[in-house]
């Protein structure tokens, strides 16, 4: 009982806790990730991997600027191509302003560390998302309506997973819906996201790209994460150097 009582009241290690909400995911055989108040993307299966063609070592460390894989750079920036491989350019400018408002939204807790400042203003000055990025954000206080956690549609031609192309050609065009749950740890609130299939097209693309995601179909889908995911580690990556600007 004393053994029982003292693991218990243990508080999880960081690493813990992405163990335990991984086991909680590794049966869903959808494209899934999940992201932290910053929006900055610490777990993610091998099917969202192969969605997006995201090499495996990207998403294991941060970038140039300091920043790690983070969702509203990903979805702004030219390595994913978002804008581009929208259907309908409507849809995309409602999923990027519902996308930043879910950024203002998880972020509003955390937006006086170092940290949110630090990745705002490169978000803010980046050359390659700069200016959208600013239009999004001011747009996104205009359209309240479109904050949601189950309400971003995606609609997009995307190019075909190498190891399938043999059944579904070198491009496919898929439609799904975004839902978001938020989990509870012990050191940030995060957020799961998971990818609704709308079509059958896209059923039959994600059944395929979970096959080749695991190694047989009651196996679990592999998973990536990043470790260093908690506020202090986050503070801790903030240049010295860095001052916020005077604006």
């Amino acid at each position: 009982t004393a053994r029982l009582n003292e693991n218990s009241t243990r508080q999880p290690t960081p690493a813990e806790e992405i163990r335990r909400i991984k086991s909680k995911l590794e049966y869903i055989r959808l494209p899934l990730f999940v992201t932290d108040p910053f929006s900055d993307i610490i777990l993610y299966n091998e099917i969202v991997m192969r969605l997006y063609q995201i090499p495996k070592e990207w998403g294991v460390r941060p970038n140039e600027y300091g920043i790690l894989p983070n969702i509203v750079f990903l979805m702004l920036s030219h390595h994913i191509q978002l804008s581009e491989r929208m259907v309908d350019r409507y849809m995309w400018e409602e999923t990027a302003i519902s996308n930043i408002q879910f950024f203002r939204r998880a972020s509003m807790e955390v937006r006086s560390t170092r940290y949110w400042k630090y990745i705002y203003e490169q978000f803010r000055t980046h050359r390659d998302i700069g200016r959208s990025f600013q239009r999004y954000w001011y747009d996104a206080a205009m359209h309240d309506y479109l904050d949601s956690n189950i309400g971003r549609n995606y609609w997009l031609r995307l190019p075909v997973d190498e190891a399938l192309r043999s059944e579904f050609g070198d491009e496919i065009t898929v439609l799904y819906l975004s839902s978001t749950i938020e989990e509870i740890t012990c050191y940030e609130r995060l957020y799961v996201t998971i990818y609704l299939p709308q079509n059958e097209k896209t059923v039959k693309y994600f059944e395929s790209l979970a096959k080749i995601s695991s190694l047989d179909e009651n196996a679990p889908i592999r998973f990536y994460s990043y470790s260093n995911w908690t506020l202090s580690d986050k503070e801790a990556m903030v240049p010295r150097s860095w001052r916020p600007k005077q604006r």
